[in-house]
């Protein structure tokens, strides 16, 4: 019996497990029929294809090990009433042939509206939920109408370049809006809607995290004295609001980091309601 393999790269993180389908290795084929042993290559990165091959390879196979047919016996003439053999056309000198059956197109529209579908029904949170209706529903179809294209597979790489500057997040927002749009047309490869992700060129977008700044002290006099301010007795005993004790402790010793400002600079989030 023939069975399907992914020979990984040696860099991809599921190297270890040859039954693994969603990776971008290459497949193959291997196994035995009748004896025979067979290993080859799928020639695809998709595993549906390479089952498709591998079921069309193992009937060629079988039908080829069986025994030809015995031969008939003798029997009486045929009657003169026998049907005679279907008459084959032969196309005329010129003739264009019809051609064969293709997969339909999908257009964007439906690529999108399965894409959501999917996210419903994998429960996905409303939150994830609502920025992938803004992501695709309402900024990327509008945009490819807008741009003239109509399915799934007219989509390139210089497309998703023209739709990315479009954006007008933050880096990080960016970021992640990238990473769903390289999700989506991986969720297309699957379904079959298209042959490649040609999201997969999209650049890294680079995200500058800034770390957490300091007040300096006369930025953190002025927040203190805009909260009123209670007895010192009590905003110890209510602890009511933090803030205002976080002034009374300025003025005790006891709390070197606010004690009259002696630091040079006090960090932000140090003080519990600041």
């Amino acid at each position: 019996m023939l069975s399907v393999y992914t020979r990984h790269h040696p860099d991809c993180k599921n190297a270890g497990d040859k039954a693994w389908r969603r990776c971008n290795c290459p497949k193959w084929i291997w196994g035995s029929v009748n004896g025979n042993f067979i290993r080859r290559s799928a020639r695809t990165h998709n595993w549906d294809e390479a089952e498709e091959l591998r079921l069309r390879l193992q009937q060629e196979v079988t039908q080829s090990a069986l025994p030809p047919p015995e031969a008939a016996e003798p029997s009486a003439p045929p009657m003169a009433l026998a049907l005679p053999p279907p008459v084959v056309q032969e196309p005329l000198a010129g003739e264009v042939l019809p051609p064969a059956p293709k997969r339909p197109r999908i257009t964007i529209k439906k690529a999108v509206e399965s894409y959501l579908a999917d996210a419903v029904s994998r429960n996905v949170a409303e939150a994830t939920l609502d920025k992938l209706t803004t992501i695709f529903e309402k900024q990327f179809h509008p945009w490819t109408q807008a741009q003239g294209l109509e399915y799934i597979d007219e989509i390139d790489l210089d497309s998703l370049l023209n739709f990315r500057n479009t954006w007008k997040d933050g880096a990080l927002a960016k970021q992640k809006k990238q990473s769903r749009v390289i999700g989506f047309f991986w969720a297309c490869v699957r379904r079959r809607f298209r042959i490649e992700n040609p999201a997969l060129g999209l650049g890294r977008i680079k995200v500058i995290h800034i770390p957490t700044d300091y007040f300096p002290p006369d930025e953190f006099q002025r927040i203190l004295d805009a909260v009123v301010m209670r007895s010192w007795i009590g905003a110890i005993n209510s602890f009511d609001s933090p803030v205002s004790t976080a002034k009374v402790f300025s003025h005790w010793p006891v709390f070197g980091c606010f004690h009259s400002f002696q630091t040079p600079a006090m960090p932000k989030g140090s003080c519990p309601g600041l």
